[in-house]
This record gives structure tokens, sequence and C-alpha cells, in this order.
């Protein structure tokens, strides 16, 4: 259109007295010498008048049409423009429907596909089943004002597949406003014809939404269509089954925990899915929450059968065994090795290995000798009478954790049987240093226990005596417990570390257990923990304490039956003034617990 203007301009000029090119620009004007410059249909002002000369047009220089040609023009160029105004619509409104999108005509049918996360996605498609590239306005626009009345009024009339396929309209509620009680009707008379395809999706839509919003209602009415759905013998994956009980043990998501809805859908899904491995894992964890702790270990050990090749789920299996076995009293129905080597791989193990377990290793040795420092100076400075109540109960304390250092951090050449044992053996050796700094005349001096072949059978019969009177009072402990509590005592975990499965395994056990543990326990409960407390109340006093504290640290279930045995110790520390009688007992009762572990007595 400028250069319409430009032509237009020219030719008027032309005409007249006056002719200009038409590259001249409005402020060349005063070198012109034009008087009226309205003439020239431009807007400015010329600020010098003066009388009209001849203009030639300065790129070319060659002679203006004349006046009957350039009026010729003026009106071709007229007709021109007319021609373009009048055009331009039509050409803009056929180029925007021409990229909006393809012609309507040419659809002819429609596809979808299910998505793993609930939503529909649609297809329009011609004749041929080729895919049509429509916009996502338009493509919704055809499903909802072309598709859709169609499938209802098909439905309606019984046809099918839209009979249940309308369903999926209602679904997402990009095409229609969302309904999914109105698809669950439809997708309910699919159930008739054979078609549990959209009853299942809606079921997962549900589940998938009530995770969402966190909508309890929702979560209900997916556990009733998928125990429908079982109830009707449908192939109900398990995969989605398993996150929805999950969801009813831990009380997720908002909803209050529900095992007995939890148990339902489980019994159903082993039913339908009964060598799925993933669902017996499922009901392991379960029967853990419901305390039925026998059925858990039988569901978890079919479950690690078939979970070999998927690491994660085998360990959560062998962690759901683990614990119920732990929780249930039947740690014999752990296997010592499979415990040991949860170490390694368990979750929540893996992290006290490396940098972690030298750290923590480095922490109990430097414990160990601040309380040697702390002992050595209470055999050496006056008055001479070795570590006091504070220091003891340190040293007991460290001794606890130490003990279990082998069984929480693996290091290279400790994830063996013996290597378990490894801060019991650090023990054993804190503590002889200790005594060597200044005890060892005062617990284990050069005086016979007994005397002549009577005190020799007196001394033995005291022993046998002993493992004998704590054989049958843990014995008849366990059948009271029963009659109370309506199942056995928890087993203590470290009978596990106990069995051996060789000659060779057996020695180090016997030297473990029945020689450098009762050594340390007796230093520290019969020696620095009986001395201290006797020097401030007395004997007696001190017999009670270092009895009580003794039983009451291994453990609160058979704190009861080991008061015998530490009442026995005790009395032979008040009885010899030294730790030799007692450390023999201490050595022969558990020498004598782990042979029949190791003979296979319960």
């Amino acid at each position: 259109m400028i250069c319409f203007f430009k032509v237009v301009a020219r030719c008027r000029l032309s005409s007249g007295k006056f002719k200009i090119a038409s590259n001249i620009r409005p402020r060349d004007t005063n070198t012109l010498g034009i008087k009226d410059p309205h003439l020239l249909d431009f807007p400015f002002q010329p600020q010098v008048t003066a009388r009209p000369v001849p203009v030639i047009d300065v790129r070319t220089e060659s002679r203006p049409p004349p006046p009957r040609q350039a009026d010729l023009m003026f009106r071709v160029n007229f007709l021109l423009l007319i021609t373009f105004v009048l055009t331009l619509p039509i050409c803009c409104a056929t180029a925007q429907e021409s990229t909006a999108s393809p012609d309507t005509s040419s659809f002819a049918q429609y596809s979808f596909t299910l998505n793993q996360d609930g939503r529909v996605t649609w297809t329009l498609e011609d004749s041929t089943g080729a895919a049509l590239d429509f916009a996502p306005d338009e493509q919704r626009r055809i499903l909802r004002e072309i598709c859709f009345p169609k499938a209802l009024e098909r439905a309606e009339a019984g046809k099918t597949p839209d009979l249940w396929t309308v369903g999926y309209f209602y679904i997402n509620g990009d095409i229609i406003e969302k309904d999914l009680d109105a698809a669950g009707v439809a997708f309910r008379r699919g159930l008739k014809f054979d078609r549990p395809q959209g009853f299942l999706f809606l079921a997962g839509v549900y589940h998938l939404t009530a995770l969402a919003e966190e909508r309890e209602d929702y979560f209900q009415q997916a556990n009733d269509m998928y125990l429908e759905a079982l109830a009707a013998n449908l192939d109900v994956p398990a995969a989605s089954i398993i996150p929805l009980a999950g969801t009813y043990v831990g009380g997720w998501y908002g909803v209050k925990v529900d095992l007995e809805k939890a148990d339902k859908l489980l019994t159903e899904a082993q039913k339908a899915h009964p060598e799925d491995p993933l669902v017996q894992l499922a009901i392991a964890k379960l029967r853990y929450h419901q305390k039925r702790y026998s059925e858990a270990i039988d569901s978890a050990e079919i479950a690690q059968q078939g979970l070999v090749d998927l690491p994660e789920q085998f360990l959560k299996a062998r962690s759901y065994k683990f614990a119920s076995a732990l929780r249930g009293g039947m740690i014999s129905r752990i296997d010592a090795k499979e415990f040991m080597s949860m170490g390694l791989t368990a979750p929540g193990m893996s992290d006290l290995t490396g940098s972690l377990a030298w750290t923590i290793l480095a922490i109990f040795f430097l414990a160990f000798l601040i309380l040697l420092w702390r002992t050595r100076r209470s055999w050496t400075k006056e008055p001479r009478k070795g570590p006091g109540i504070r220091l003891t109960l340190c040293w007991i304390l460290v001794a606890i954790f130490g003990v279990g250092i082998g069984f929480i951090i693996t290091l290279p050449g400790l994830d063996n049987l013996l290597g378990r044992w490894i801060g019991a053996i650090v023990i054993l050796v804190a503590c002889l240093i200790a005594v060597f700094f200044g005890g060892w005349q005062r617990y284990f001096g050069p005086a016979p226990i007994c005397t002549g072949r009577k005190g020799f059978l007196i001394g033995l019969a005291i022993i046998v005596g002993c493992i004998v009177g704590q054989l049958l009072v843990t014995l008849g402990y366990q059948e009271i417990y029963k009659l109370v509590m309506g199942k056995a005592p928890d087993q203590q975990l470290v009978t596990l570390f106990m069995k051996s499965e060789n000659l060779w395994q057996l020695a180090g056990i016997l030297f473990i257990v029945g020689i450098a543990i009762p050594f340390y326990e007796e230093v520290l409960f019969r020696g620095f923990l009986f001395d201290s407390v006797n020097r401030r109340w007395g004997s007696i006093t001190a017999f009670v304490v270092s009895s009580v504290v003794f039983a009451v640290v291994h453990g609160p279930v058979y704190a009861v039956p080991l008061m015998f045995l530490a009442f026995a110790l005790g009395w032979a520390r008040m009885k010899t003034g030294n730790l030799k009688m007692s450390f023999l007992i201490h050595a022969a009762n558990n020498s004598f617990a782990t042979l029949l572990m190791y003979f296979g007595s319960p």
C-alpha cells in the first residue's frame, strides 16, 4: 500500500505544474522551492518559500511519463488496490482454516488407550484407521459434540460395544463433566458381556485418585470394586491389590489402620495368585502386624523362594522373617549363617560398613583406653581400692556395647561366625590388662580353690549342682511363662551365634562363650561392682546389687531364671573372697549350654 501511494503522488504531480520523484522524503522539500506543500499530500510544513521549479528524478534522471500514460497507471493501481482489499479477508480465513485442523469430513471413527496414570488417551481416525492430526481443542470439540452423543445414543439403544465403552468419556473430565458413578454403571454392563477391562480400570482410577487427594471414600470404593472383581474370578493384577492392602496396614494417606480389610484383600488375592511371591510378602507383613508370627515366618519363607532375582524384595521378606522370629520367640527357626549375612545386605545394616564401621570401632577402642587409664590410677593412687561405682558402671556400659559391636558392623575378615565375637575378645583383653594393673592378686591369687580330694569333690558337686539347678529353673520358668502369657518366652538373640557347624567352630565358640565372656563378666560384676558397693554398704548389699544387675543386663525376659545363677555366683564370691570359684561355675554353665546347642538340644 505504501508503494501504491508513492505512485499516486507521482501521477498527481505529473499532471500539474510540478513533478517530484517518489523517493524524495519530506525533509528534502525545503531545497525544492515548493510554495504549496499540500499539493504533495505529505504532512510537513516547509519553512522556505521559493518559486516553483521543475524537479528531476535524481535517481534515474529520466523524462516523466506523459499525462495520459500517468492517468492510466493510476487507474490500474487503484483497481489492484481494491482487488487486494476485497480478497484479503478471504485469503486470511482460508489460511487459518488450513493450518488449524484437517477437514472434519475425513473423520470416521475414534479409538482410545488406557494409561497407567488413570487417564484415557483419545485418537480420531479416518475410514482406513489412520490417525488424524487435529488440534487438541478441536479434537475435544469433536469428541464432545459428535462422538459422545452418538456413543450415548447407541448405549441407550443397547448396542455394543458402546454399551460399556461410553463409560470412558466420564473418566477424566476433559471431554465432558467427570462422573465416576456414571462410568461405573456403564462398566458394570460390560461385566455381563465378559468385558472387565473398564471395571478394573475404574477401580484403579479410584485408587490413584484416593492416593492423590487422600480421600478415604475413594479407598473404600476401590477396595469394594477389587473384592467384587476377585469374587467374580476376574484377573485382577496383584500389583493393584498389594498397594491398597499396604495402605490399610500402614495407615497411610489419611486412612485409618484396618488390618481386617487388608486381610480380606490379601486372602482373596492369595486365592487368585497362589504362587505370586509378592502376595506372600504382603501377607508376611500383614501377619507380622497382626502378631501372628508363625504364619508370618511361613509366608516370608515362601516369598524368599520366589524373590531370589529381586534382591530388594528378597531382603524385605527375610527382614520380616527375622523380625517375626525375634518377636515371637522362635529364634530356632532362623539359620545363624543366614542371620549373620544380613549384616552385609539387609536394609539399615549396610550403612554400618566402610568408614562408619571403622569410626565405631575407633570410638570403642578410645573408650577402653580411657577406662584403662582411670582404672590404673584407681589401683596405684592411695588408697589402692580399685575402681569406684561410677567407673565400674562405665565399664559395664562399654562392655554391653562392645559385645555386640561385631554384630552391627562389617569389616574385612569379620563377616564370619567367630568374627562376630570380636567385641567379646577385645573386652577380654581390656579386662585382663585392668586386672594386671593391681587386682590380679585379689581376684585370682595363688591360694588354692580347695584342698584335698574332699574339697575337690565338694567343688565339683557345687559346679554340677549350679548347672543342673539353672537348667531346671529355666525349664520351669518357660512352662510358667507359657501358662501366663500363652506363648513361649523369646529366646535370646545371642543363641544364634552359639551354634556351630563343625568342631573348629565349636572350639572357637567354647573359648568365647565358655572362657572369655565368663572371665570379664566376673571381673566386672563380682569384682569391680561387688567391691565398690561393699566398701560403701557392706557385703550383703554388694551381693544383692551385683546379682540383680548381672541378671537384668542379660535381658528382661530371662532375668528371672538367671537370678538363680547370679545368686550362686555371688554366694561363691562371698564365701571364697575371690573370683576363682564363681568363674569356674560360670564357665561350666556357659560351656554346657553351648554343647547342648551344638548337639541339637532345644
